[in-house]
């Protein structure tokens, strides 16, 4: 039981290291007021295990291409900037459709897109309208080669007839194609981590 201003205050300070980290989702921080005689009437937070230690459910199909979708027009103003960019560089003139390394300029400015955002909270913009995130199957946190992994696999699964997206209707645990390969799942939150805290009434 706290009796004390200063172990109060040692308990307080356990949010910080964790409080901007998703690996810890099971950590929840309420505010709790001390009597007078305590503290002096000092509120602190305190990190609490709750139900949050309940697993997140698998991203549904239609949540996962609907994110796809918000990504893909985000990515695709981003293809009309980066084309921009390089006018300077053909004298103004257009880039010709079917120029190979246009194609891979755009391929790797992709792959960039999607891996900063995966390795970075694990939400694109696509991904936080819809309260998806993106984990890791293993410990610790997202690496680089399994971005690579998944974003390679990704493409033969969409323009596979998206066979890929498909599979998870029938695998046990809800995966995709590249969620397999690449060791990672889409889990569907309940809120998103990150997000502004309300003010007090």
């Amino acid at each position: 039981m706290l009796t004390t201003r200063d172990s109060i205050s040692e308990y307080a300070n356990i949010r910080k290291p964790y409080a901007n980290n998703f690996q810890y989702p099971s950590l929840k921080f309420v505010r709790i007021t001390v009597p007078r005689f305590l503290v002096g009437m000092h509120e602190v937070e305190l990190a609490t295990m709750t139900d949050q230690t309940k697993p997140h459910p698998p991203a549904s199909l239609f949540r996962r291409l609907a994110a796809l979708l918000y990504d893909s027009l985000l990515l695709l103003a981003v293809f009309f900037i980066a084309t921009a960019v390089l006018l300077p560089f053909t004298h103004g003139e257009a880039i010709q459709p079917g120029n190979p390394l246009m194609a891979t300029y755009l391929l790797f400015l992709s792959f960039f897109f999607y891996g900063w955002f995966w390795t970075h909270g694990g939400q694109t913009l696509g991904m936080r309208a819809w309260k998806l995130q993106i984990r890791n199957l293993r410990d610790g946190p997202l690496t680089w080669l399994q971005v690579l992994l998944r974003y390679m696999t990704a493409i033969p699964s969409a323009l596979l007839g998206g066979a890929g997206y498909l599979w998870m209707l029938l695998d046990r645990r809800k995966l995709t194609w590249h969620d397999r390969y690449s060791e990672t799942t889409i889990l569907q939150l309940d809120e998103n981590p990150y997000g502004r805290k309300r003010k007090a009434q």
